[in-house]
C-alpha cells in the first residue's frame, strides 16, 4: 500500500523550504504526494508564529485542514507548533500529531511509523516532540512553495537556520535555536543537483543568512560561499535573500560588482527610520549607517533594486517616529517596502514594553506606509520603462485568454510578455507599461 499525502505552508521562505525538503524525504520512503485539496491520507500543515496574525492563521489553516481532510492524519508543524510547545500546551488544537521546528527526515521517519503502526491510518492521537531547534540537522533538499514548473527554474537553497541576535520584537530565536550552517560542499552538492535538474536561478536563503559559516570555524563565510556557487556551470543566476544591515560588507558588495552571476538586489532589513526606535528593537545600527550602506551599493551596482521590511507601531513609537521614518523611507527610494504590523510576541522584550500604540493609530500608520511602498514600487519600475532587461521565464499560461510568459529581471522585477516561451530561457525584453497588477508588461526585440 502506498500512502498519500498533502503539505499546505504558511509564512516565510524558510518554511517553504522545510516543506520541500519534507515532501522530498516522504517521496524516498515511498509515499505519493499530491495537490492540497485532493483526497490524501495525511495532511500536513506547516506553520507560522512570526506575528500575531500569523499564528491565527495558522490556527485557522489546521483547523480548516481538519474539516476538509476529517478522515486522514491530520499532522501540524512548525514554529507555531514550537511556541505552542514552549507555552506549555500539548497537542496542537485539531491535529493528530504535532511537531515542533524539527528535522525533516525525523519528521517523514515518524510519519512512516505511524503510517505502518495503522494501515488504515485512523487518528492516533499522540504528540511527537522535536524541539529543541538547536538539535535540528542540517537540511538537503530544495523547494520554495511555488509550482513545479517555478521550481526547476527559480529555487531557494536554504544554506543556514536560527538566530541569536534577539531583536526585542523577535520571537524566530526562541523557535529556531542558534545559528546552524549547512557545510559548503553540502550545500555546493545540493546546488549541483539542482542545476542537474534544470534550475537557473538560486536564491540563498536562511534564518540569518549573513551569519553563515559563524559556527563552522573552517573559515568559510557568506563570501566564500557566493564565490564557489558562482562558479558552478549552468547556474545563470545567484541571488540573495534578506540580509541583516550589520551583515553587509566593502567586501560583500565589491563581490557583487564583480559577479555576473549574483543578482542586482538587496533585500536589506530596516524596521524603522527613527534612531530612537532602531535602538529599543535592538537592531544595532543607526539611520545613518544603513543609508550609507546603500549608498554605497547604489555606487558601485548600477540598476540595482533595494527592498526591505518595515515594522509599524513598536511600542513607544510616537508620531514624531512614525513620520522620521515615513521620510527615511521615501528617501531611499526603495523597489519594494514589505510592510508589518507590531504585534507583542512570547518570550520577547517587546512584550512587555510600554506604551503601546493604540489599535486605531496602528491601522492608520499601516495605510500610510503600504501607500507609500506602492507609489515607491510604481517609482522604480517606472524609472526602466523604454529600457531593455533579461528576464528569466519561469512561467507560461492563459492570462485573460491570451498564451503569456512570467518572469523576473535581475533586480526583481516581474515581467508579463505576451507569447510563450521556454521556461529556463534567458530572454532580452522591451519593457512598456506597468500592468494592473505586481508586474510590468514587456515585448520580445
Amino acid at each position: 500500500m502506498r500512502f498519500s499525502f498533502v503539505i499546505h505552508t504558511l509564512g516565510c521562505k524558510v518554511n517553504q523550504y522545510d516543506s520541500e525538503r519534507l515532501a522530498t524525504e516522504l517521496c524516498k520512503l515511498g509515499f505519493e504526494r499530491r495537490r492540497f485539496g485532493e483526497p490524501a491520507d495525511i495532511c500536513i500543515v506547516n506553520t507560522c508564529a512570526v506575528t500575531q496574525v500569523a499564528e491565527q492563521k495558522s490556527r485557522k489553516a489546521v483547523s480548516r485542514a481538519r474539516r476538509m481532510y476529517e478522515g486522514s492524519i491530520l499532522v501540524a508543524l512548525g514554529c507555531a507548533v514550537e511556541l505552542h510547545r514552549l507555552r506549555g500546551g500539548g497537542k496542537f488544537k485539531g491535529s493528530d500529531i504535532s511537531f515542533g521546528v524539527c528535522d525533516p527526515p525525523i519528521i517523514a521517519s515518524e510519519l512512516m511509523r505511524h503510517a505502518e503502526a495503522n494501515r488504515r491510518l485512523r487518528s492516533q492521537h499522540t504528540h511527537s516532540e522535536c524541539s529543541n531547534a538547536s538539535q535540528a540537522e542540517p537540511v538537503k533538499a530544495t523547494g520554495d512553495g511555488q509550482s513545479s514548473a517555478q521550481r526547476r527554474v527559480r529555487s531557494f537553497l536554504k544554506v543556514q537556520d536560527g538566530c541569536e541576535r534577539m531583536c526585542a520584537y523577535c520571537v524566530v530565536p526562541f523557535l529556531r535555536g542558534k545559528p546552524r550552517s549547512r557545510p559548503i560542499e553540502d550545500v555546493l552538492t545540493e546546488a549541483k543537483r539542482l542545476v542537474n535538474n534544470g534550475c537557473k536561478e538560486i536564491v540563498l536563503t536562511g534564518v540569518c543568512l549573513g551569519s553563515y559559516g559563524s559556527d563552522l570555524n573552517d573559515g568559510v563565510d557568506i563570501l566564500r560561499l557566493i564565490e564557489r556557487l558562482c562558479e558552478l556551470d549552468g547556474l545563470i543566476r545567484l541571488r540573495l535573500s534578506s540580509l541583516d544591515p550589520k551583515d553587509i560588507s566593502y567586501s560583500l558588495i565589491r563581490l557583487a560588482a564583480g559577479c555576473e552571476k549574483l543578482c542586482p538586489h538587496f533585500h536589506i532589513s530596516l524596521q524603522s527610520g527613527d534612531d530612537e526606535i532602531l535602538k529599543a528593537m535592538n537592531r544595532g545600527y543607526t539611520t545613518a549607517q544603513y543609508e550609507g550602506i546603500v549608498d554605497l551599493i547604489r555606487n558601485a551596482i548600477s540598476d540595482v533594486a533595494i527592498t526591505t521590511d518595515v515594522l509599524v507601531g513598536f511600542p513607544g513609537e510616537t508620531n514624531e517616529h512614525f513620520e522620521r521614518t515615513v521620510r527615511f523611507v521615501e528617501r531611499m527610494e526603495f523597489a519594494r517596502v514589505h510592510v508589518f504590523k507590531f504585534s507583542p510576541r512570547p518570550f520577547t522584550k517587546a512584550a512587555s514594553m510600554e506604551p503601546r500604540v493604540t489599535d486605531e493609530e496602528l491601522d492608520k500608520r499601516t495605510k500610510v506606509m503600504l501607500s507609500l511602498a506602492q507609489e515607491l514600487s510604481r517609482r522604480f519600475k517606472e524609472r526602466f520603462i523604454g529600457r531593455q532587461l533579461d528576464v528569466l521565464v519561469e512561467e507560461t499560461g492563459l492570462y485573460g485568454g491570451i498564451a503569456c510568459s512570467e518572469g523576473l529581471t535581475g533586480n526583481y522585477i516581474r515581467v508579463r510578455i505576451n507569447v510563450p516561451l521556454k521556461l529556463g530561457d534567458i530572454i532580452r525584453v522591451n519593457l512598456t507599461a506597468i500592468g494592473d497588477g505586481d508586474f510590468v508588461l514587456g515585448e520580445l526585440q
